[in-house]
């Protein structure tokens, strides 16, 4: 009998994560049949939905806005392993999926290893690691281009100059020392590496290809569902949104959530193709940056996955760096805030016709209100009337008179 496995996909951001959580929790029960449970534990975290599955084990739970509930996480990291254990009892194969697990543990708390090694330990379970990894330059421009369209923390608020200075406090990018850290742990044989390159994937779907990870094929039974994969945002666009995320990153209430929402929703709409072609890195400097990984790529190609030299692909954009100063960035600007004030407009409206709606609801009820005060009115009054009568036919009534005399004669009326 083949002991039971929990299967860990830890990222890493901007990998497919999303696509493949999607992709598991619409085929929970084509995953079941073949032996694999993808729990769905009604957790409530901030800016993690339930499709992450495993992002207990790296929750972040504030008490303020600059002080952890680290009492709090731990709980919920409890919890959620006694969940885990639960699932176990169904099934043989659990599956979870968390990309803040890649960063995290590389960057702020590497101890949650030594807890998962020693959850599956006591449970004499096994564990599958499964993580993604893209090359260096491509992970970094698509982790702060998707930083700044969120616009929730203070790394949307970075420049590129000061993100190249201090990004290395932001993801861990030394992909084979990580490795080799986790695997000091949970075993090497543990860690299944997985290139995110999608000219590799079955069909071009990174679905295809994590089902692969697992031992299992795409087939038609899958809902594929739609496409989440994200639009490129043009460079203009970026920094227009950037310097609207420093209006206020520290005030997290109410009113900075609705103006972060509504200049989301604007970059969203502005994710067309620019004219002004550019990259963050020169061609020059993309090489630079690479081979800062050249040494450490090479090991983990040929200690994970047995190949020579880097296992990622060598193409370099051949793009000159973005400048501020570019001839569109006026009329991107312009296009910006064309569709800010749009999009303003729709929301007033849409505003307006919900208040004319609202209005006539109220109105309606209110109608409904007076013509049922005034039923109760009425009915009262009848009530009133019907018990004035009984009184005056007790007064009067024969039997009634004699009922009291008898009574009184009897003493028995005090």
């Amino acid at each position: 009998m083949s002991k039971k496995t929990l299967y860990l996909h830890i990222g890493t951001p901007k990998t497919g994560t999303t696509s493949i959580q999607m992709f598991c929790m619409n085929n929970r029960e084509v995953l079941q049949k073949k032996g694999f449970e993808y729990p769905l534990y009604g957790f409530d975290f901030a800016r993690a939905k339930e499709h992450r599955n495993g992002h207990f084990l790296v929750s972040t739970i504030m008490k303020s806005a600059l002080e952890h509930d680290l009492e709090a996480e731990k709980r919920e990291q409890i919890r959620g392993l006694k969940m885990v254990e639960a699932s176990f009892e169904d099934y043989d194969k659990v599956l979870l999926s968390e990309e803040k697990i890649w960063n995290h543990t590389g960057l702020v708390d590497f101890s949650v290893w030594n807890t998962i090694k020693e959850f599956v330990d006591a449970h004499g379970y096994d564990l599958k690691v499964i993580v993604y990894l893209r090359r260096q330059d491509e992970l970094t421009v698509s982790w702060k281009n998707q930083q700044i369209q969120d616009g929730w923390n203070y790394y949307g608020c970075f420049s590129w100059e000061h993100y190249m200075k201090r990004g290395r406090y932001y993801i861990a990018l030394d992909y084979y020392d990580h490795l080799q850290k986790i695997a000091e742990v949970i075993g090497k044989d543990a860690i299944q590496v997985r290139i995110f390159e999608r000219k590799n994937f079955p069909g071009g779907l990174i679905q295809g290809d994590f089902l692969d990870a697992l031992g299992l094929t795409l087939t038609d039974e899958y809902d594929m569902g739609e496409s989440s994969q994200n639009p490129t945002m043009p460079l203009n666009m970026a920094e227009i949104k950037r310097l609207i995320n420093k209006l206020g990153p520290r005030n997290i209430g109410i009113e900075n959530v609705r103006v972060r929402n509504f200049f989301k929703g604007v970059t969203n709409t502005c994710l067309r193709s620019s004219d002004y072609k550019s990259d963050w890195f020169s061609p020059e400097e993309r090489r630079e940056f690479l081979a800062k990984w050249q040494e450490s790529n090479e090991k983990l190609g040929r200690e994970y996955l047995g190949t020579e030299g880097s296992p990622f692909h060598t193409d370099i954009k051949d793009l000159p760096k973005w400048d501020p100063h570019n001839p569109h960035m006026y009329e991107d600007i312009i296009y910006f805030f064309g569709q800010a004030l749009s999009r303003a407009e729709e929301q007033i409206l849409n505003g307006r016709d919900r208040e004319k709606d609202l209005r006539s609801k109220f109105i309606e009820t209110r109608r409904t209100v007076r013509e049922q005060t005034k039923q109760i009115d009425k009915l009262e009054k009848e009530l009133a009337e019907q018990k004035k009568m009984i009184r005056e036919l007790q007064q009067t009534a024969p039997l009634f008179r004699a009922v009291r005399k008898t009574r009184h004669l009897f003493g028995k009326d005090k």
